[in-house]
């Protein structure tokens, strides 16, 4: 059975977490999080998916659907992620709110695995518990340091 209408159903919910879901950032930085997040889900699923041919979307062929999965589908949960992440509550928050999301994303892609959007190639799921850490820390760093140049451009003029 054709599952592809799953992940249209993702991307028109991530759509409206895109535009109507409850911010707690400026748009600026949800602007910054929504571009920074797009680029580094193409450039992970290029090095990763494509050049190391570790996994696929779906067919073995680039498809719209796997583009606006990419772009569309990861950066709304980044700003879900980044809209509510922890601020100065402590590291054990912060560690159980990663857990959290890194429980959840997984969940996620073994919905893909089961529905046959995705194939892994050489990937595993405890790849997968092991890198979304790491991505999901990127994107922070990449949040503090944009808050940073923002910060002292204003206090340059």
């Amino acid at each position: 059975m054709d599952y592809r209408w799953v992940s249209w159903v993702a991307v028109a919910i991530s759509i409206l977490v895109i535009v109507f879901a409850p911010k707690r950032v400026p748009g600026h930085e949800n602007f910054f999080i929504l571009s920074f997040t797009s680029s580094f889900a193409f450039m992970f699923d290029l090095v990763v998916g494509n050049i190391l041919d570790l996994y696929d979307y779906g067919t073995h062929r680039v498809e719209v659907l796997d583009l606006a999965q990419i772009s569309i589908v990861n950066p709304a949960i980044g700003i879900l992620l980044l809209n509510y992440w922890p601020e100065r509550k402590g590291w054990w928050r912060v560690i159980g709110y990663l857990m959290l999301v890194v429980a959840l994303l997984l969940c996620f892609e073994l919905l893909w695995l089961k529905l046959d959007l995705m194939r892994y190639k050489g990937w595993s799921l405890l790849k997968s518990a092991i890198s979304y850490p790491f991505l999901l820390t990127t994107l922070r760093i990449a949040q503090l340091t944009y808050r940073h140049m923002v910060r002292t451009a204003s206090a340059a003029k």
